[in-house]
């Protein structure tokens, strides 16, 4: 991860809107009504006002968005890359990160296509893509329960610019 990412713990993970805003628009963004998943309370959200209020955070309250663009700053720099031809892709909470990059102006445009694996957006966190002409694939698995199909409301898809199919 880059330079100061999760220097606290060492375990760093792209944020995903959700991911440090629990509760959220639609109440916590995980269940865990005894408070028995790990505390995973970064130094840089315990230095926001609003702390950690509940046991559903479980990334860095970094700027990841400027973090991916740095990197794509700096890869196309040194290297000789076809920037029409940069896809984004992340399993489980990185799938989750890329519903962030395809709706955040400074990302949306750099990528050729989204591609996210087991995961979807937090409960009441869907928002649509800064450039919907950008192909976007999700993949599930219809058993998880973790991260499930069910988690994106077919009904929203549509109102954003998003097709949607089973």
């Amino acid at each position: 991860s880059p330079d100061g990412f999760a220097e606290d713990v060492g375990l760093g993970s792209w944020n995903g809107a959700g991911t440090t805003s629990s509760p959220g628009p639609e109440g916590p963004t995980c269940h865990d009504p005894n408070r028995t998943f790990a505390d995973y309370c970064y130094a840089s959200c315990r230095r926001r006002a609003s702390g950690c209020a509940d046991t559903c955070w479980w990334t860095t309250c970094e700027d990841s968005v400027a973090q991916a663009v740095a990197l794509l700053d700096e890869l196309e720099a040194q290297l000789c890359l076809d920037t029409q031809r940069v896809y984004a892709t992340g399993i489980s909470n990185g799938g989750v990160f890329l519903y962030e990059l395809a709706a955040d102006p400074r990302t949306a445009r750099r990528f050729a296509a989204f591609l996210p694996i087991i995961g979807s957006p937090q409960r009441g966190f869907n928002r649509g893509p800064a450039h919907p002409a950008t192909p976007f694939f999700g993949i599930w698995g219809a058993a998880d329960t973790t991260k499930p199909p069910r988690a994106i409301d077919p009904s929203a898809l549509p109102a954003l610019g998003a097709p949607f199919s089973r």
